[in-house]
């Protein structure tokens, strides 16, 4: 965000989801002509650590972005992007953050779970079946900047988190009406949840980040929702889990029901406290 407006940032992000799909398309190579197993083994962790030590090299050549704080005392708390906890004294800001946090907790059920979800209903390429989402991910990305100049930026995250709601309203219906292909209107509003709540929150921490905390802004909002929110709700859906685990298996419309639940409790509470005229 240093080398262009944060608006934009969505269309760079946007090769994030392009490597998601390449990774799908990785385990077809596997699976049709490899004639190997790829999903459920330990082969993807592999291949993570392959490209991960390629792209170490590769970032080698981004260009040179010195910190804005170069030449001062770097602290721990600077490190893990905890000076922005000042800005918390702002209350909307402080709800934001908190909203944020929670709203990993039903995310997780998807991001963490999903994949249990479909082992469970006899799915054969599964990183296939979730790479849809992100598939139409590179679309919704693209779309965030155009959603806030015309929504504006608070609007466009209401929506992310309606995205949210519906998504496991599908998997909850799919199941009580045994309507399989409704599962997929959740897998395939990925990108609208990810690209206008998410993306749209970094924007936000952008826009009220002062220009010195803006780096340290970005690391504190990662740390809270995909480091201790993504935790916490990967505790918490998996004792969800185990809560409605019996000898017949698992109650996944009752699991989906109390994460459609939780979401629509976070829209409200997010529609009726989240109030900034810098993001209307």
């Amino acid at each position: 965000m240093a080398h262009l407006p944060s608006e934009e940032f969505p269309k760079i992000r946007v090769f994030g989801s392009i490597g998601w799909v390449a990774s799908g398309i990785f385990s077809i190579i596997f699976i049709r002509f490899l004639n190997t197993d790829f999903d459920g083994t330990n082969i993807p962790f592999y291949c993570g650590a392959g490209v991960s030590f390629i792209a170490a090299f590769t970032n080698l050549g981004l260009p040179n972005t010195p910190p804005l704080a170069k030449g001062q005392k770097a602290t721990l708390i600077d490190a893990f992007g905890l000076g922005t906890v000042q800005l918390m004294k702002n209350k909307n800001f402080a709800i934001f953050i908190v909203l944020s946090f929670l709203s990993m907790i039903p995310f997780a059920m998807y991001y963490s779970y999903f994949s249990e979800f479909l082992l469970f209903i006899d799915t054969k390429y599964i990183s296939v079946t979730i790479n849809w989402g992100v598939l139409f991910e590179m679309g919704f990305m693209l779309l965030v900047p155009v959603a806030i100049k015309k929504f504006g930026l608070r609007k466009t995250m209401i929506y992310g988190l309606v995205a949210l709601v519906i998504r496991y309203l599908s998997f909850y219906a799919g199941g009580v009406i045994t309507q399989p292909w409704m599962y997929y209107i959740g897998i395939l509003i990925h990108g609208l949840i990810f690209g206008f709540f998410y993306v749209g929150g970094q924007i936000y921490i952008d826009k009220k980040a002062p220009k010195h905390l803006k780096s340290q802004a970005q690391g504190f909002i990662f740390l809270v929702t995909f480091g201790l929110g993504l935790l916490a709700g990967n505790f918490l859906c998996a004792k969800l889990i185990d809560y409605y685990h019996t000898d017949a298996g698992y109650n996944w419309d009752a699991i989906w029901a109390v994460t459609t639940i939780f979401s629509a409790v976070l829209l409200v509470l997010f529609v009726i406290f989240f109030r900034n005229k810098d993001v209307d």
